[in-house]
């Protein structure tokens, strides 16, 4: 494991496991050495007070490196983004903790397919682990709330509960939840933002995304970013938003949302609007 000083090119690049730099900086926290046959197995079995222990130990990491002096002696403020000469060569995401959640899992499919019949919980697994490896990419610190196909705990209560546990201990800048939507009307379609509170950086953060990828996408007809009273918006302290990537329930939005190609667009939308509102955002908070 090698830690760097916060606000440095190579700060928090690796946590678990991989050098900095390497292909497989980052491709795991969780646990297994990067590229070893134990890296990234799902530790999420229904239910493991162990594996949930493990995720929540490694979440609290990532807010003690976000606690270690900067090069020139100070601690940043919780939340602040440094915009100093370094974090600008390494981009603005560089130094930020974000939660990516991918929605449901194992039992708790969410909706499905009109055609295919594809759960929502495999493709909002797919998005998320993409906007995952984009935002780390662009040097942010990625907490992923689930990573296997499995639910995270034995019933909907409990894994809502255990997600705002690891929302929680990883104390996140950001917080960005995927899923997938779905109406009576076929012909209903297009990417919708969420955020809880009106007049917040959530709020804002959610129309920078929501703009985003209405713009990349290309969306014929656009939807707007609306306050939601959502549980899973509430644990982060900084903006949490969920992002409905289109409508599953739409035969023609579902052949896109099952495409890789389309779901690659999709992340790379959603991290287009993240930087957009983190480089006009110095400090980063509900």
């Amino acid at each position: 494991m090698r830690l760097f000083f916060t606000g440095s090119p190579n700060c928090r690049k690796t946590i678990w496991g991989g050098f900095a730099g390497s292909p497989n900086c980052r491709k795991t926290i969780w646990g297994g050495f990067a590229g070893s046959p134990n890296c990234r197995k799902t530790i999420w079995g229904v239910p493991r007070k162990d594996a949930i222990r493990k995720k929540l130990a490694a979440a609290l990491a990532v807010v003690l490196l976000s606690a270690l002096p900067t090069a020139c002696g100070t601690t940043p403020e919780k939340g602040a983004v440094l915009k100093d000469e370094t974090q600008k060569s390494a981009g603005i995401l560089s130094g930020l903790n974000i939660v990516v959640d991918a929605g449901h899992g194992g039992f708790d499919i969410g909706t499905q397919g009109a055609r295919t019949r594809v759960p929502e919980c495999d493709v909002n697994l797919a998005i998320a682990k993409l906007l995952e490896e984009k935002l780390a990419g662009e040097g942010a610190a990625v907490v992923m709330t689930r990573e296997g196909r499995d639910a995270i705990a034995g019933t909907k209560e409990e894994d809502m509960q255990t997600r705002a546990e690891i929302i929680r201990a990883a104390a996140p800048d950001i917080m960005v939840s995927i899923h997938q939507n779905r109406y009576g009307d076929p012909d209903v379609a297009g990417p919708q933002v969420f955020y809880l509170l009106k007049g917040t950086k959530a709020e804002a953060l959610a129309k920078y995304v929501q703009q985003a990828l209405n713009d990349e996408l290309k969306i014929k007809h656009p939807r707007t970013a609306m306050s939601g009273q959502y549980k899973i918006l509430r644990p982060g302290m900084g903006p949490s938003i969920i992002v409905e990537c289109g409508f599953l329930s739409s035969p023609q939005e579902e052949k896109l949302l099952i495409d890789p190609a389309y779901q690659k667009k999709l992340a790379a939308a959603i991290v287009v609007g993240i930087k957009a509102f983190a480089e006009r955002n110095l400090e980063i908070k509900v």
